[in-house]
């Protein structure tokens, strides 16, 4: 979590500068770092796996057998409803914050800082999420961030800059480590 989170305070506001300097830059640099990690791949010589020691067996079976699985766990049933419902409001979340910041005023590079904060405060709760993790079972985690989270998108709507949002979208990211651990 404190990698991915890490990589969010510096990517959003490297982001927002980029876009600065040409609306194509980012999306340019971010396909150059595909291809370079896609040409350090092909330097791999060693297997990512060991050989199989059971049979193989068809993908499709696998699914079904993860999928039944799942369904006969009544809180992960639940918890992969609701986490797929927060990840969608969330990637949407993201495009709805750009184009009220814009509505705003703000610069891209201010809008990448606005983004910054969510990075600084996913990697302060990167550190908190253990303790979260050993002091409350993951029901109550999952509950509440949820619960929390719905109240805070009521608050980004209401705010009236753009360091106000990314105040509160800090304190939203705060909560997303404890959330996936």
């Amino acid at each position: 979590q404190a990698k991915s989170q890490g990589a969010d305070v510096v990517g959003q506001p490297l982001g927002g500068l980029l876009f600065s300097i040409a609306w194509l830059l980012p999306f340019l640099v971010d396909a150059v770092s595909y291809l370079v990690s896609f040409a350090a791949l092909l330097f791999i010589r060693r297997p990512f796996q060991p050989p199989r020691t059971r049979p193989a067996t068809r993908l499709r079976a696998e699914i079904a057998e993860g999928l039944l699985w799942v369904w006969r766990q009544p809180f992960l049933r639940a918890a992969v409803a609701v986490i797929g419902g927060i990840n969608l409001v969330f990637n949407a979340l993201t495009l709805v914050l750009i184009v009220r910041a814009k509505e705003l005023g703000a610069s891209p590079a201010l809008i990448g800082v606005m983004f910054a904060f969510a990075g600084v405060g996913g990697l302060l709760g990167s550190f908190v999420a253990p303790r979260a993790r050993r002091s409350f079972a993951a029901r109550r985690v999952l509950v509440t961030v949820a619960w929390l989270w719905a109240a805070q998108i009521g608050v980004l709507a209401l705010l009236p800059n753009v360091l106000g949002i990314g105040i509160v979208s800090g304190l939203r990211s705060f909560a997303a480590p404890a959330f996936n651990v």
